[in-house]
């Protein structure tokens, strides 16, 4: 148990690393996620408690644009965004100590709010919600 909570808290230390420093953008067009536009807090649960984040999805020339953050882990950018269904779904690669980490956050609307879940690589996932 003590090596999947090690093991959590490394991964979400280094989701929210820097990964660039200019704004990419993915290929979806804002007004297929017009629901999703804007900034959001986005609250995950993880075995340490709830795990807050700033996450901003805005257009950049019509293409929808990402950017996670965390005062205390930094900021990413994500420019893979794909829409399945209702699921908006971001996805992007973490460096751990040298080897990339794949993780996806997954929104769909859930009433003013979204619901949130955020996959490590297949290997764990912690669930939780978005605000304005």
């Amino acid at each position: 148990m003590t090596r999947i909570v090690t093991f959590l808290v490394a991964i979400t230390a280094l989701v929210f690393t820097p990964l660039s420093y200019a704004q990419e953008v993915s290929e979806l067009d804002v007004s297929d996620a017009e629901t999703f536009m804007g900034t959001w807090t986005v609250s995950v649960v993880s075995p340490q408690g709830p795990l807050d984040y700033a996450l901003d999805i805005t257009g950049v020339e019509g293409k929808v644009a990402a950017t996670l953050n965390n005062d205390f882990l930094g900021e990413a950018t994500v420019s893979n965004i794909t829409k399945s269904g209702d699921d908006l779904n971001l996805k992007w690669e973490a460096d751990m100590q040298g080897q990339l980490v794949p993780l996806t956050l997954t929104l769909t609307p859930d009433g003013d709010g979204l619901k949130a879940v955020l996959d490590f690589a297949g290997m764990a996932q912690m669930d939780g919600t978005a605000t304005r």
